[in-house]
């Protein structure tokens, strides 16, 4: 199922729905590929989610990055569950129903261990999911053809987390009360992180 750029009307509404589906559900996985994009979206949305009390859980088997220590050093601070292993992904993953986050992954050929984890996504009776991405064309894929999209023409997908997180804020969604703040500040060194990878510091922004 080919990509769509959504309109702004289309995106806040299905911002609405993401947010209703934090309503209603506590446990989250963030599945993706390796791209530095990749992570810091789908870490700052994982901060986001600990923020509202919600359980996190990422899948990281590639080896990491020095450069982006840092990063999950904030997560483990935050108690958002690394796992690296498969076979105890596989265990976590038949525990609870989670809800798949799919983040800046083009198609599901670069989701590691994709058969067998998408075997456990369809044996939930809930199979619900969310998926944010810049990427469109030939190698660009909706890979669940039911989840909420925030497809957009973005410079990173970093940049589409902080437009929805933005809506949540100014459109007051109701998780956080009115004095509290969506934008802590390792959710935008995070965002930062993303957003300065994808256009090199600047110097590519399509």
């Amino acid at each position: 199922m080919n990509k769509i750029n959504l309109s702004e009307k289309q995106f806040e509404k299905n911002a609405k729905e993401i947010q209703k589906m934090i309503n209603k559900r506590n446990d989250f996985f963030f599945y993706f590929s390796s791209d530095f994009d990749s992570v810091c979206s789908s870490l700052s949305f994982a901060l986001y989610l600990r923020r509202v009390g919600k359980n996190a859980l990422i899948y990281f088997p590639q080896n990491k990055d020095k450069s982006s220590d840092f990063l999950f050093k904030i997560a483990d601070y935050n108690k958002i569950l690394i796992i690296s292993d498969l076979n105890d992904l596989i265990a976590e993953l038949n525990s609870k129903e989670y809800v798949f986050a799919i983040f800046d992954t083009p198609n599901k050929s670069l989701l590691p261990d994709f058969d067998a984890i998408n075997k456990i996504f369809n044996s939930y009776q809930n199979k619900e999911s969310i998926e944010i991405d810049h990427h469109f064309g030939n190698d660009s894929e909706q890979i669940y053809p039911d989840s909420v999209s925030l497809f957009k023409y973005a410079n990173s997908c970093c940049d589409i987390v902080a437009d929805f997180l933005w809506i949540c804020q100014t459109k007051s969604l109701p998780i956080l009360s009115d004095t509290e703040d969506y934008f802590l500040r390792n959710i935008v060194l995070t965002l930062l992180t993303g957003i300065c990878s994808d256009t090199q510091l600047g110097k590519f922004c399509p």
